[in-house]
């Protein structure tokens, strides 16, 4: 290490540090050309920080929203579906339900008819619960299909027994125990 003066007016000295490359690396480091190949992707971002969150630091959801934001401009059908459903559902059981309304709201908008069954039933599920009963039916039904669509009888259940809640908020008992 050697101090430089920067000159006389100037009271504080830069430090400069120097290092010894053995020759080799010396000339491998002038004959290497940047490696321009990497180039940030929206994809490759949000791959990091799904990583992150899954193996790292899954303490807050934080990473998992931000890789969300990022497959939402790779328009990745499958990463959408499958983060906006992870993020809705955790957000629903630990009663954020803006939240978590906002992530299954933000996921159907783009994937319109391909979201998740499990992402309309909770997005049925807030409305049932913010008093929209029209709007929970209309999602509860809408689950119902994409769950039958695809043999899924747990969520077939689930959301039947969720169509049933609606109709007994109306008060419509009749039709609620047919849903049961």
């Amino acid at each position: 290490e050697r101090r430089v003066e920067a000159g006389a007016s100037e009271v504080a000295a830069r430090t400069l540090r120097y290092y010894y490359v053995v020759p080799l690396v010396r000339e491998l480091m002038k004959s290497a050309a940047p490696d321009w190949s990497f180039a940030f992707s929206q994809e490759s971002a949000g791959a990091y920080f799904e990583y992150v969150d899954r193996d790292l630091n899954h303490l807050t959801y934080t990473d998992l929203e931000e890789g969300f934001y990022h497959y939402q401009a790779t328009e990745r059908k499958d990463k959408i579906n499958e983060i906006g459903e992870r993020l809705c559902n955790f957000f629903f059981r630990v009663q954020l339900f803006e939240k978590s309304q906002n992530y299954g709201l933000k996921t159907e908008v783009q994937l319109g008819e391909d979201t998740h069954a499990r992402i309309l039933d909770i997005l049925g599920q807030i409305f049932l619960i913010y008093g929209e009963l029209d709007s929970a039916l209309n999602y509860l039904k809408r689950s119902l299909m994409a769950s039958q669509e695809i043999g899924d009888r747990q969520g077939e259940g689930a959301t039947l027994g969720n169509i049933a809640g609606v109709h007994h908020a109306r008060g419509d008992y009749e039709s609620a125990l047919s849903y049961l």
